[in-house]
């Protein structure tokens, strides 16, 4: 995610004709991100990246399986899909991030249609409040805390209002800070690409609120809190929340 959206900040800089700008931009991003891989691969004894694992995460977004969710939560299944990765990985003497970025290539090769559905999937469910908690966050967050059962009253009226915030400043030509809309694009990039849960699209949520305050400023206020209301009042009768208690 980071590394898109930086490359994405660089496209725009240079757009603009600041080619210093972009080059002091890129050569500080590389930098700081050398001196942690630096430091990963002498703790590790090997060529160690940010991320490890990442392989999986696409994997969890592009398989058979898949259902645009963080859906398989640190565990005993989560154990034996890791296991027995490594077992066919070092079978063949590759990394568990290539065995599982070919079984992903090939689910999306084999079928086409039910990956351009995930695509799609995916890039809906960003905006979906059910998204606010993924399964890998402490169960304290998940059980003991209001965030799910809050998130049906806010997230959704915000996401809604949005994507009418982004509609209208294209249809207006609103010149609004490029900034904000490249950190949109790149998380939603990552998101639907991989898999959708709350603590990948956290870095959207500025941008998210700014477009929000746009439709808020171009929509009637009656309008804005019907759209509210509309919104929350299913988000409030759903039982997501009772079925989320019972796990």
């Amino acid at each position: 995610s980071m590394l898109l959206t930086a490359l994405l900040f660089a496209a725009e800089i240079l757009r603009e004709k600041r080619k210093k700008c972009a080059a002091v931009f890129l050569a500080l991003l590389f930098a700081a991100t050398g001196i942690f891989v630096l430091v990963q691969s002498v703790h590790y004894g090997k060529l160690t990246f940010v991320q490890a694992n990442g392989g999986f995460n696409f994997y969890l977004g592009n398989s058979a399986d898949a259902d645009g969710t963080c859906r398989l939560r640190p565990g005993l299944e989560w154990r034996k899909v890791h296991l027995a990765a490594g077992k066919e990985s070092a079978k063949r003497g590759i990394s568990t991030d290539r065995f599982f970025l070919e079984k992903s290539l090939n689910y999306i090769v084999r079928n086409p249609g039910k990956a351009l559905y995930g695509f799609c999937r995916k890039a809906v469910m960003f905006f979906h409040y059910r998204e606010l908690i993924s399964g890998a966050d402490p169960s304290g967050l998940v059980y003991r805390t209001k965030t799910v059962s809050c998130g049906k009253i806010f997230t959704l009226p915000i996401m809604v209002l949005s994507l009418a915030g982004i509609f209208l400043t294209c249809r207006k030509r609103e010149k609004v800070p490029v900034d904000f809309a490249v950190v949109l694009i790149g998380v939603m990039a990552v998101n639907i690409l991989t898999v959708t849960s709350g603590r990948y699209r956290i870095p959207a949520y500025p941008s998210l609120y700014l477009f929000a305050a746009y439709a808020v400023m171009y929509i009637p206020i009656k309008v804005t809190a019907m759209i509210s209301v509309i919104c929350a009042v299913p988000a409030l009768v759903s039982d997501y929340g009772k079925n989320l208690d019972q796990e």
